[in-house]
């Protein structure tokens, strides 16, 4: 079981950053992936990997939220609060 415990808000905007990561880098994910749709799998590696939400985060909640995210450590526990920001199983233009 995790250990990092997020609260709803926390939660809340998380989601918001994850959601506008995917809206700054998705259509570049998507072309890379040959311009169709990509799975919820690759959108979710694609925001978490390289501190991309870091780049995304603006307020100092934002961050301190992200970067408690990213203290996790552990991408399955990553992944598990991130499918609850991209609730589709495919996602394309």
């Amino acid at each position: 079981m995790d250990k990092i415990k997020f609260t709803k808000e926390e939660k809340e905007i998380l989601h918001r950053v994850m959601q506008n990561t995917w809206q700054y880098i998705g259509y570049d994910v998507l072309q890379l992936e040959g311009g169709g749709a990509v799975s919820r799998a690759i959108v979710m590696e694609s925001i978490i990997d390289a501190d991309r939400l870091r780049d995304q985060a603006k307020s100092e909640d934002e961050k301190k939220v992200v970067d408690k995210f990213y203290s996790l450590k552990n991408y399955d526990a990553m992944k598990r609060i991130a499918v609850k920001a991209f609730p589709f199983t495919r996602y394309g233009l």
